[in-house]
């Protein structure tokens, strides 16, 4: 039981930080298929960035600054360009999934795996069976309790569901939906970055092409299933 419980929030948490993503963005009034490239973005650049550097730290901060500027691509795509959010969302995802391909071929001349010299810190003082997992698990719960408090509890929240079901309404009070949907998206984006690397680091130490294998959609129909 305990074993499944540990396959559980290995496997489980990479799809939880990328849901959380998609909440966001529906609550500001976006659908968002464009998950599935910002995760795989976020897992090659959080090894290609440590790859290189050596440095787990660099390696986060480049994933997240390449996931927040692709969630911001697609804000403007969106909001400014008028783009119908589906196939802006579709495409965000194609041009991850095909960047990532193409960016393994320029760096390092290969199609295959590419290794990482270090992973995320495991919870080694936890008893065996947990400790191989990663910090981002041990995080998981708590982001998951903050995002609820944030979207049901404060007035960012209030503001970012009234964005999504009547802007209209939003704007009349002084509220610019814009400006909302761009802070969700955002932070959407790290929580991408999150998923993706603890998909590529966590349990394992390496990126291969497509590895999220259909994740980012998965997370994408937790999120409308999930109400």
């Amino acid at each position: 039981m305990i074993d499944l419980l540990v396959a559980i929030l290995r496997s489980g948490t990479p799809l939880v930080y990328v849901t959380l993503a998609a909440v966001l963005a529906q609550r500001a009034g976006v659908w968002h298929l464009g998950l599935e490239g910002l995760m795989i973005a976020g897992a090659c650049i959080v090894v290609v960035g440590t790859a290189k550097t050596g440095s787990l730290a660099i390696g986060m901060g480049l994933a997240v600054l390449v996931c927040v500027a692709g969630s911001v691509l697609l804000w403007y795509v969106v909001e400014r360009l008028r783009a119908d959010p589906i196939i802006a969302g579709l495409g965000l995802s194609g041009l991850g999934l095909g960047g990532t391909h193409l960016a393994i071929q320029a760096v390092f001349g290969t199609e295959g795996t590419i290794q990482s010299p270090v992973g995320l810190p495991k919870l080694t003082m936890l008893p065996a069976p947990f400790s191989p997992l990663s910090v981002l698990v041990a995080a998981m719960p708590l982001v998951v309790a903050g995002c609820w408090i944030l979207l049901r509890r404060t007035r960012f929240g209030l503001l970012l569901a009234a964005c999504g079901e009547h802007p209209f309404a939003a704007r009349s009070v002084g509220v610019d939906p814009a400006r909302i949907r761009l802070i969700a998206l955002a932070a959407g984006g790290v929580l991408c970055a999150l998923g993706g690397a603890e998909l590529a680091l966590g349990s394992l130490q390496f990126f291969s092409v497509e590895m999220t294998a259909g994740r980012g959609y998965m997370a994408f129909a937790a999120a409308i299933f999930g109400g």
